[in-house]
């Protein structure tokens, strides 16, 4: 997930999007879902050998891509541009309409100008290996119907992709019997592509005026509810009757503040500000001297611009999260 994505997402939590935010928002979310979808079908779905990379946004002299998925097998390298379509689409007599709107941007035109692109970081990474691009409509409603001839990029839909990856193993199980070159690992020329991998550095923040006029208070993990009461020891949802520990609140709280201020260090006061006041100061640079680097300034804390899951998913808190508030009376 990107920094805007989780930025937008943090926002929209706080409900404090504005009406453009609100529209990127919704399709990045409609994107990361089908990403998600799709990433979950194919790894499900994998032979042993197959290598995968996901999410990879490349740098050449021709532009910049991204890709939603690219499978390296015994076949080549195939790469999956993944659309979550939510509306009636249409491609007929080289127009997009959606939901009967003409639409002036071209799905398989970007398609195709990432391909070319991308034959030549194929060549860079790997000798002769045959490369395929497909478009691959995630979204278990069936509402997109393409005319023949629109494009020669082949066109997935999500009730074919079961049978396309039982296709692609037989093909790659006879590749592999057939000569004993294919029946090889594909990590390395995996880790070639990752390497090539350009990070985002792109960052978006908040005006102070825009922070000042936020939503204050710790929010529900799970409903996103902000009808809370804070205990000793868990933050406990009057909507859901969800608890989680009071540590591991504190840190998405804090997580939260680095992503909608990522030019900033983790400042208490403000980790506070945003609480709030539901949580003490003192418990917030308790937790911020357990969990993260102090600044030189010794007034702040290092930010990662990391969101909670990627930062701290792994970490075992000593109050674990409970359904139910009678679990831990």
């Amino acid at each position: 997930m990107s920094q805007q994505h989780m930025w937008l997402s943090e926002l929209n939590n706080r409900e404090a999007l504005l009406e453009q935010e609100a529209k990127d928002y919704y399709w990045k979310e409609c994107g990361h879902e089908g990403e998600v979808k799709f990433s979950q079908i194919s790894q499900r779905e994998s032979a042993a050998s197959w290598e995968w990379v996901f999410d990879l946004r490349l740098q050449t002299k021709a532009g910049e891509i991204q890709l939603d998925a690219v499978l390296i097998c015994e076949v080549g390298w195939i790469c999956f541009e993944v659309k979550n379509y939510r509306a009636a689409y249409q491609f007929s007599d080289k127009k997009l309409t959606v939901n009967g709107i003409v639409q002036f941007h071209d799905v398989f035109k970007q398609v195709e100008r990432s391909r070319s692109i991308f034959e030549q970081v194929a060549r860079q990474c790997s000798a002769l290996r045959e490369l395929q691009y497909y478009v691959v409509s995630i979204n278990e409603e069936d509402t997109v119907n393409i005319e023949e001839g629109v494009s020669d990029i082949p066109y997935l839909k999500n009730a074919k992709l079961l049978q396309f990856y039982r296709d692609l193993r037989f093909e790659c199980e006879r590749l592999a019997n057939l000569q004993a070159v294919f029946n090889r690992d594909f990590r390395d020329e995996a880790m070639k592509l990752r390497a090539m991998h350009k990070i985002d550095n792109r960052r978006y923040s908040l005006s102070e005026e825009r922070f000042i006029n936020l939503k204050k208070g710790l929010y529900c993990e799970r409903c996103r509810e902000f009808n809370l009461e804070v205990t000793r020891y868990y933050i406990i949802c009057k909507e859901c009757g969800f608890c989680e520990g009071k540590e591991k609140a504190t840190l998405r709280l804090i997580c939260a503040l680095g992503i909608l201020l990522p030019y900033e260090g983790l400042n208490p006061y403000k980790a506070w500000q945003l609480s709030g006041g539901m949580l003490n100061v003192y418990s917030i640079i308790k937790v911020m001297n357990k969990h993260f680097i102090r600044n030189s300034t010794k007034h702040s804390y290092k930010n990662n611009n990391l969101s909670f899951k990627d930062q701290f998913s792994h970490n075992i808190f000593h109050y674990k999260d409970k359904d139910s508030p009678h679990k831990i009376r």
